[in-house]
């Protein structure tokens, strides 16, 4: 909202100028007071956030650990449900990893020795499609003491799902 310009001329006028200046001064405070106040209680917000995605996480992993444990609660499924909501496990992908202290260039360096080139693409990368595929107990042509003494193993993982239901449950 514009103002026409203002020209002081009279004592009158002075004053009335004056009282605007005061007037404006204290809700200029007013509204910077607000925000301040605004600005803390957002950062004390922050701090509450973090602390309840905190205590989340901690319920969370603990459900996960839990649900590890006790499979049998499953049953054939591979989502238990809850009264509050529902722990999934999602099997993960098999996946070549390194043996800890082993390296790309240590695992290469051995699958040359070794004659295993076939492992190795072109580009001197591990062909770990090829490595998975051979790992497979139908295929059988690596094995776990084999893979072992190239520095490799094949990781098998899990995801977990935690959903809550967010509506009120009913006192039984």
């Amino acid at each position: 909202m514009s103002e026409p310009d203002f020209v002081v001329g009279t004592r009158d006028q002075a004053e009335a100028a004056m009282a605007m200046v005061a007037a404006l001064t204290l809700q200029l405070n007013q509204e910077t007071n607000r925000q301040n106040a605004e600005l803390l209680l957002a950062r004390t917000r922050d701090q509450k956030i973090k602390e309840l995605r905190e205590r989340l996480t901690r319920y969370e992993i603990a459900l996960e650990d839990w649900g590890k444990k006790n499979r049998k609660e499953f049953g054939e499924s591979k989502t238990l449900s809850l009264r509050q909501g529902q722990i999934e496990v999602r099997e993960l992908p098999r996946s070549v990893q390194f043996l800890k202290g082993w390296t790309e260039e240590l695992v290469l360096a051995r699958l040359r020795l070794r004659s295993l080139k076939v492992y190795i693409r072109t580009k001197e990368t591990l062909n770990r499609q090829l490595i998975l595929q051979d790992t497979k107990p139908e295929v059988g042509r690596l094995k776990d003491a084999q893979l072992a003494k190239l520095g490799l193993e094949i990781a098998r993982g899990e995801s977990w799902i935690i959903t809550p239901k967010l509506e009120p449950v009913l006192a039984a």
